[in-house]
């Protein structure tokens, strides 16, 4: 990964990414003796850690936390792991079981023999012990004596790997005839397994292994085979590798109101205390209306004329 800083200096902002010097001219100096120049569109200039500087006028400039924001979201892209449920089986579709899980039908990430020397095989019997019956009846089995499962996008963290097998071709029909180890990132798993001297023929049998990724380095289920000079390649049903559920959180309990206060209880008037409330609001009113009609309204003197004297006779 080559290195990526952001530095300043008089004409711009530089991004150096990769060794490269990117950077952005948005002023000229004005040397002494030369005529000024006019600013004028900014150019790129990319220069070399190891070699003269090249300018390149129709090169584009991103601003360099763009370029820092690019840098981490290709790393994290990288460095994406696959961290779902991962459900395979090696019938002729996918198959969706009881529990709504999908169980796809691949051989991808499967070798033997340092190649791909698997073959599939399958029946039309009834397996016993299940439910899923085409999860039991088709398997993939391997001419070498190894059969590898190799997934480097499977996240760092804490795993349930399901191992699904049933006895259903020929060469497992009889004890002994098929014994195999399993054993996942290098950790044993199962020892010893026979599945026919464990089930009998066309029957479910299922192994459980917890496993923890770590390093990045994804998961790797192997089968070798185990048992004596006649014992057959191991071969395989079906395969889950799932992570655990995640904690239900403790239900944050939900506060009890405190019962508000009781409010304060009110008087009862008797029926003699509200007449003797109402005769004083009339009371009252009548004061009020006493004292408008009591106002003494002046009376203007009447204006008598003169009375004409008649002259002495």
């Amino acid at each position: 990964m080559g290195r990526f800083r952001e530095v300043g200096n008089r004409s711009g902002t530089a991004c150096v990414f990769n060794d490269f010097n990117v950077s952005i001219v948005s002023r000229v100096s004005t040397i002494s003796g030369a005529p000024e120049r006019r600013p004028g569109p900014p150019r790129a200039t990319l220069v070399h850690t190891n070699g003269p500087p090249k300018t390149s006028p129709r090169a584009r400039v991103e601003p360099c936390w763009v370029r820092l924001v690019l840098l981490f979201a290709l790393a994290a892209a990288a460095s994406s792991a696959q961290t779902a449920p991962i459900y395979l089986q090696f019938g002729a579709q996918d198959y969706q079981d009881a529990a709504g899980n999908v169980w796809h039908a691949s051989t991808d990430g499967w070798t033997s023999g340092g190649g791909r020397q698997i073959f599939e095989n399958s029946t039309a019997q009834t397996i016993a012990g299940t439910k899923d019956q085409p999860l039991y009846q088709a398997e993939l089995g391997a001419y070498a004596p190894d059969l590898t499962y190799s997934n480097p996008n499977v996240a760092d963290g804490a795993y349930t790997v399901t191992l699904k097998f049933a006895a259903i071709g020929a060469f497992q029909q009889g004890a002994g005839y098929q014994v195999f180890n399993v054993a996942i990132n290098g950790q044993n798993c199962v020892a010893g397994l026979d599945v026919f001297a464990a089930a009998g023929a066309n029957t479910a049998l299922d192994k459980t292994c917890s496993v923890t990724v770590a390093g990045g380095t994804g998961l790797t289920i192997q089968l070798t085979q185990g048992g004596g000079p006649g014992s057959h390649a191991p071969s395989i049903n079906a395969l889950s590798i799932v992570p655990p559920a995640p904690a239900n959180p403790a239900p944050t309990p939900t506060p009890t109101p405190a019962p508000a206060p009781a409010p304060a209880p009110q008087a009862t008037l008797s029926a003699i205390q509200y007449l003797a409330q109402q005769l004083a609001a009339l009371a009252q009113q009548l004061s009020t209306y006493q004292a408008c009609v009591s106002v003494p309204v002046p009376v203007p003197a009447a204006s008598n004329p003169p009375v004409e004297q008649a002259p002495p006779q």
